[in-house]
């Protein structure tokens, strides 16, 4: 298992089209979201359905549900994300915990550990 830390760089790849961008591994939140501004960016996408999330003010709310590809510290990881309006967060992705619970371990200590394509550590 690699350790990343809280913080990452990840790259979305969509339709032969790559986007660096900075994550927030967050273990509270089950699945990825993603930026649906962003996402729109990397072009036509197909909508595999909607989503009920429970955000940390306990309000539910119907998101899209797309299919995502991204690389993790050179890890390739594919899933399912729903789509929500991140505009005005610091992070434009959140990366749930079933996208990273079979592959990593989260030190809440550190970010950037990794090349997000390659998997090479970064000196810290």
């Amino acid at each position: 298992m690699k350790t990343i830390g809280y913080i990452e760089k990840i790259i979305l790849i969509r339709n032969n089209k790559r986007i660096e961008l900075k994550a927030k591994i967050d273990t509270g939140a089950i699945s990825t979201s993603i930026d649906e501004n962003v996402f729109k960016k990397l072009g036509i996408f197909k909508i595999l359905g909607e989503r009920k999330i429970r955000s940390a003010s306990l309000k539910e709310h119907k998101r899209l549900l797309v299919p995502a590809v991204f690389f993790l510290a050179g890890v390739k990881i594919e899933t399912k994300a729903n789509l929500c309006n991140r505009e005005y967060m610091h992070y434009p992705v959140i990366i749930g915990r079933k996208d990273i619970c079979y592959n990593f371990l989260v030190d809440v200590s550190k970010k950037y550990t990794h090349e997000p394509g390659t998997g090479k550590k970064r000196k810290q």
